[in-house]
């Protein structure tokens, strides 16, 4: 499936955040963690951002 339907303003975070959550679910973890990563660029103070990498990064390990 193509989500890049988000980025039709690449550096909005909602929308990134959106993307990485659906990644998420679907397990594709590599792009959640490119998409999270890219939102922790742009906004170093959303909070739940790093609740939602720990949690890609922990289920990534399985």
């Amino acid at each position: 499936m193509n989500f890049n339907v988000f980025l039709l303003h690449p550096e909005n975070v909602h929308n990134l955040n959106k993307r990485a959550i659906i990644y998420y679910v679907l397990r594709d973890y590599d792009k959640a963690l490119l998409d999270i990563d890219k939102v922790i660029q742009l906004d170093i103070s959303n909070i739940l951002v790093y609740y939602y990498k720990q949690e890609v990064i922990s289920m990534a390990c399985f």
